[in-house]
């Protein structure tokens, strides 16, 4: 597994991870600026950079990216819950971590003669309407449950910062919940996780463009940069296993 994760990478996708890590450093440069917490902006530097080191290794079919994405998982867990996004914090610490040890040995069950994982699609209207449903179910449970948490902790937090987090905690819980799918989409290696991963990341796009322009907080610079290259990502990725 350790062997073969630097075998097989074009020209185009080193100078592709290169960009997106330089990227990163160049926010997380930009929120230091801005932030009396440097460690906080330095785990978030981090963990920006191993979750996209995690989602490029994941567009070759290695089976190292739940490794590095579990490192990812727990790091972002901790930025959220800084943040006062529940949704995003729950589902990271208690549902995406647990689920990249789920996806590191399913994965070896579809492995081909070459180490690489054997994709599939789900062609079945009807399971796709399903699964649907359960994105907007999945969202509608974590957003009551997140407003009642809300309920009970509003006396330990700042009025604005509790009524900034009640803006943002639909779009935030989507994003979970969109997660939640798409991972188990790609455990079963389907290609129709990348739909979901598209909404996770306009849904987190969304969140962290409020947090900068709208209330001046630019120490959440490097998330939004690592979503924007997410998405990219998803989008190329997604039009590349159509042409498939």
């Amino acid at each position: 597994m350790y062997k073969t994760l630097f075998e097989n990478w074009k020209k185009s996708e080193i100078i592709w991870v290169s960009f997106a890590t330089i990227a990163l450093i160049i926010a997380s440069c930009v929120s230091f600026q801005f932030t009396s917490n440097d460690f906080f902006s330095a785990l978030m530097l981090v963990g920006t950079i191993f979750g996209t080191w995690g989602i490029i290794i994941t567009n070759k079919l290695k089976q190292f990216n739940f490794i590095i994405k579990f490192v990812s998982a727990i790091i972002l867990s901790i930025t959220y819950f800084h943040l006062l996004l529940f949704g995003m914090a729950f589902i990271n610490l208690l549902m995406l971590m647990p689920l990249q040890l789920h996806g590191f040995y399913k994965w070896i069950e579809h492995k081909n003669g070459g180490g690489l994982v054997h994709l599939n699609k789900i062609q079945n209207n009807r399971n796709n309407i399903l699964i649907f449903l359960s994105l907007i179910i999945g969202s509608l449970a974590i957003y009551f449950g997140i407003h009642g948490l809300f309920d009970r902790i509003e006396f330990l937090m700042p009025i604005h910062q509790l009524e900034i987090a009640k803006i943002l905690q639909f779009t935030d819980t989507l994003g979970a919940a969109a997660s939640v799918v798409a991972q188990f989409l790609m455990n079963l290696c389907y290609t129709n996780q990348m739909f979901y991963w598209i909404i996770v990341n306009i849904s987190q796009i969304l969140v962290f463009s409020y947090l900068i322009f709208v209330e001046n907080n630019l120490t959440v610079f490097p998330m939004l940069t690592m979503y924007i290259i997410w998405l990219i990502n998803s989008i190329y990725i997604l039009t590349r296993w159509n042409k498939k």
